[in-house]
C-alpha cells in the first residue's frame, strides 16, 4: 500500500487552534536569559470569534523572584481570510495595540505574516500547538535586542 501524505488544511489548522485556545488555563514564560514566570489565564469570549486572555502571574527566577505581571491579549479568528489576529490591551480594550496576523504554515503551526514594529525593534511570532499545549515563540530583534521568549499555554 503506497504511503499517503495527510493533506494540510488551513481551515482545520485554524479550527483546531481556536478550540485549543478556549481550554487554556495557565502560562509558563521562559526567556533566553533563563528568566521564568508562571501565571493563570482567564479566557473570556468578548464576542463571536474574539477571545480575551487575562494573564496574571509572578516571575519565579532568582533575579526577578516575586515580581508580578499582568497582561491582556485579544485573539481574533478571521476564518474568511484564514488568519488569527493578535493584539495586546495593556492600555485598555478601547486602545488595542495590533501585534500581527498569524497564518497556518503546517497542520499545527502558525506564523506572523509581518513583524510588529515597536520603536527600533521587530517582533515576530510563531505558534506551535497540540492537544497538550500551545507554544508561542516571540523573536525580538533590534539594535540592542536579540531575544527569544517562550510562552507555553496549557
Amino acid at each position: 500500500m503506497p504511503y499517503k501524505q495527510q493533506q494540510f488544511s488551513m481551515a482545520n489548522c485554524l479550527e483546531n487552534f481556536w478550540k485549543r485556545l478556549l481550554r487554556v488555563q495557565q502560562v509558563t514564560i521562559q526567556t533566553q536569559s533563563a528568566e521564568e514566570a508562571l501565571g493563570e489565564i482567564k479566557v473570556q469570549e468578548e464576542k463571536k470569534k474574539t477571545l480575551l486572555f487575562f494573564e496574571r502571574g509572578k516571575w519565579i527566577s532568582p533575579r526577578s523572584y516575586g515580581i508580578e505581571f499582568n497582561n491582556c491579549l485579544r485573539w481574533s479568528f478571521d476564518d474568511e481570510n484564514g488568519l488569527v489576529g493578535l493584539e495586546h490591551l495593556r492600555q485598555g480594550p478601547n486602545h488595542p495595540v495590533f501585534l500581527f496576523h498569524l497564518a497556518p504554515t503546517t497542520a499545527n503551526q502558525l506564523r506572523s505574516i509581518d513583524p510588529h514594529l515597536c520603536h527600533n525593534d521587530c517582533y515576530f511570532g510563531q505558534i506551535d500547538f497540540n492537544e497538550k499545549h500551545i507554544q508561542v515563540t516571540w523573536k525580538i530583534v533590534g539594535p540592542q535586542k536579540n531575544e527569544l521568549l517562550y510562552h507555553t499555554y496549557v
